[in-house]
């Protein structure tokens, strides 16, 4: 986040009153602390105070005039995150980026996609950027955009980059796209990310998660988390594991898990070796202590399997 810090310098000489002799002064500042990123067009104000007794005694505060600080407008942006995806050659891409303005007032981004030169094996063709704001990884229209709405100070926007891999291209080449966004309200304001497309020959499970929420009070909830996984691959996928790690802040409901393979099959928590679904091809563990026979997260910041 972008920070703003003002500082007062304070002038001050000692004098004398009705031939009193030195006089203390006390200073009192109410200017207020910033912290973080203050709004542009915010007004500071501060006031000098002095307090003292003259000549005969009398105890005397007087004030220096306000002066007012207006707190001009600064741009600054986040941009989440470098993306590494598996795809077979013939298909299209989609890679999810999050932008955030960390600025201090209302900015608009523009955005562009481009194959980054001669560092890889190939370029991807079709690039496009497309938003999506229910974060499914998947584009809400089919319309490309050039550059975000205007976001408010801490607003975010989120998009998909997509790209076709030509049929053909061969197994284990590796594609590198840069996608950069540069502020309106101050074109030396820029993020990038770099995102690698590596075409694979054989299984390839694509996974995509969203939420049927993406904002609220504290408490709040219950929020869906669902996760969609497809075999765009050439061969049979066996053996597939997919890990959510909940950060700090959710809690699972117990007992929420769902299958859509024949409807809404309900799955148990406790289920480490216990194989679930119609087929029987489904094994659900959550929160539970059976589940620390799992593999860890690779995102989560502990050692324990149980928290997945």
């Amino acid at each position: 986040m972008a920070s703003t810090t003002l500082r007062v310098s304070v002038r001050y000489s000692l004098f004398s009153v009705s031939g009193a002799g030195v006089i203390a002064l006390l200073l009192f500042f109410l200017a207020s602390v910033v912290y973080g990123a203050t709004p542009a067009g915010t007004v500071i104000k501060n006031q000098a105070s002095a307090s003292y007794r003259d000549g005969d005694g009398v105890y005397r505060v007087t004030t220096s005039n306000i002066v007012e600080t207006l707190i001009q407008q600064v741009a600054a942006v986040q941009l989440s995150q470098d993306q590494t995806r598996m795809v077979v050659a013939g298909r299209q891409v989609y890679l999810s980026h999050t932008l955030t303005n960390t600025g201090n007032g209302a900015d608009t981004f523009d955005l562009t996609v481009n194959n980054n030169g001669a560092s890889d094996d190939f370029d991807l063709t079709n690039l496009a950027i497309y938003p999506d704001m229910n974060q499914d990884g998947q584009p809400d229209v089919f319309v490309p955009v050039s550059s975000t709405p205007t976001l408010a100070m801490q607003e975010s926007w989120s998009f998909v980059v997509a790209g076709l891999v030509a049929p053909g291209t061969p197994a284990a080449d590796t594609a590198i796209i840069q996608v950069a966004t540069v502020s309106q309200f101050s074109s030396a304001v820029v993020a990038v990310n770099l995102d690698t497309v590596t075409v694979a020959d054989g299984a390839v499970i694509e996974v995509d998660k969203s939420l049927s929420g993406t904002s609220g009070s504290s408490p709040d909830g219950p929020i869906t988390v669902t996760l969609s996984y497809r075999n765009v691959g050439t061969q049979a996928a066996q053996n597939v594991v997919l890990i959510d790690a909940l950060p700090a802040g959710m809690q699972y409901v117990s007992d929420s898990g769902r299958w859509n393979e024949a409807g809404a099959i309900v799955l148990t928590d406790s289920g480490a070796s216990d194989i679930q679904g119609s087929t029987g091809s489904i094994i659900y563990c959550a929160y539970d202590t059976s589940c620390n026979s799992l593999p860890e997260a690779d995102a989560d910041s502990d050692g324990d399997s149980v928290n997945q």
